[in-house]
């Protein structure tokens, strides 16, 4: 009799045991789902938080052997991109020699350098200015007197110093922004020998009063074969102050 009522406790807790799994998957499975539905609320929320991160950014590319003097018409098209949240932004205007047409400026005289396929490719970045953009106008000015209202902003230079032209590249930079930022670029302007683009990126929602550092790296995947990597990254600290 008493093995008889062991083996029915058994039989009894085996169900049980079942049972309360069965309710621990679903459970499980109920909790994928909620998260599941919650995501793009939540996606929301984070690209909304980011919107007003990078108000701006402008580019102008310069073929190799052109003085910037010899440019006609606007040498940069601004574009108010703080509509594109968390996204990475569209490809930026670039500039190619020949017949102008929209987005596309006149470059007269020069000669540019010979890509040779057996060389290669030496893409590198340098701060030109640090600034903010005007409130008004949204042009970039030079200056060290940055107060926490403002919009940062830096500009930049990515030249190819090789001798072989480059496939499409890519940059990053790491804003100080609040919340933290990365803007990633989309594919740009392939390089020859010796040309260059030169960028404007500006910002607001600053972290923060006092050194705030800026850095850009460009073809942060190592998606190209270069020369060196070592001029691809650099570094910039600007100094925030209380508003006025």
């Amino acid at each position: 009799m008493n093995n008889k009522r062991a083996q029915v406790a058994n039989w009894i807790m085996k169900i049980l045991a079942s049972i309360g799994l069965i309710v621990v998957l679903a459970f499980v499975v109920w909790g994928g789902v909620q998260t599941i539905k919650s995501a793009p609320s939540m996606y929301s929320f984070l690209s909304s938080s980011l919107t007003a991160s990078v108000i701006k950014i402008t580019s102008v590319f310069i073929p190799s052997g052109t003085n910037t003097e010899d440019i006609e018409g606007e040498q940069i098209k601004e574009e108010d991109l703080s509509s594109y949240g968390n996204d990475a932004l569209p490809n930026q205007t670039t500039i190619t020699q020949g017949q102008e047409s929209s987005n596309t400026y006149m470059f007269s005289g020069g000669n540019r350098v010979v890509s040779d396929p057996d060389g290669f490719v030496d893409l590198s970045v340098i701060i030109l200015a640090t600034g903010i953009l005007d409130k008004t106008t949204n042009e970039f000015i030079a200056t060290s007197s940055i107060k926490l209202s403002d919009k940062v902003a830096i500009s930049f230079e990515v030249i190819n110093k090789g001798t072989r032209t480059s496939s499409g590249w890519t940059f990053n930079a790491v804003l100080p922004t609040f919340p933290h930022h990365i803007f990633h670029s989309k594919s740009q302007h392939a390089l020859g020998p010796g040309d260059k683009i030169e960028f404007t990126l500006g910002f607001d929602s600053i972290a923060g009063v006092g050194e705030q550092e800026i850095i850009i790296n460009v073809d942060p995947a190592g998606n190209i074969n270069e020369s060196t990597k070592s001029n691809n990254i650099v570094r910039v600290t600007v100094t925030v102050d209380e508003i006025n």
